[in-house]
């Protein structure tokens, strides 16, 4: 499968410098957006926690085209950020975003009694939110392992950055992802 982790850039500054209503509002239509583009492309939405979003890809089934779809989707969540402005108007400061992406075997399924989720677990769920850690503001950071998925595909192209410190990994090649 395929784990897509994004996160806002500076988030708790900005919750600092706006009111509780302002960050809910804020979560709240960039969520939306998100949901719809999580659609479009037919992938599963894990979880919000906080301001970091989570989609896996090739969940509940098998999808041979799942690392090229959250590919598409986060492509696609970048560039519906671009204008995207904290109260909605145009003297407001843009919202920035990182994305990481990471292919791998998880474990899923539901837990808990008091509000059972289904949910995903594993070391790709971990690496997912370490490669989305050391992304760049408005960029979409992605592993070794999901670059060797998408390299031969001309819809893409990647800048190869400097190796990154991934906890508890170790040094890694990261890529950034671009479309062609």
């Amino acid at each position: 499968v395929t784990v897509l982790f994004s996160d806002i850039v500076g988030f708790t500054p900005l919750c600092a410098e706006h009111t509780p209503f302002e960050v809910v509002n804020l979560l709240n239509r960039m969520y939306i957006l998100f949901d719809e583009i999580t659609d479009r492309f037919g992938l599963y939405k894990i979880e919000t926690i906080g301001d970091a979003y989570m989609v896996v890809g090739g969940i509940p089934e098998a999808d041979p085209h799942g690392v090229e779809k959250v590919a598409d989707m986060a492509l696609d969540m970048l560039e519906a950020m671009r204008d995207f402005r904290i109260d909605n108007t145009p003297d407001s400061d843009l919202v920035q975003v990182r994305l990481g992406i990471h292919t791998g075997p998880v474990v899923g399924g539901v837990v808990g009694t008091k509000v059972p989720l289904f949910s995903v677990y594993g070391d790709t769920v971990n690496t997912a939110s370490r490669i989305e850690s050391t992304s760049l503001p408005m960029c979409i950071n992605v592993s070794q392992t999901t670059h060797a998925h998408l390299a031969k595909n001309t819809r893409y192209r990647f800048e190869e950055r400097q190796q990154v410190e991934l906890k508890g990994k170790g040094k890694t090649n990261t890529y950034l992802l671009y479309r062609a």
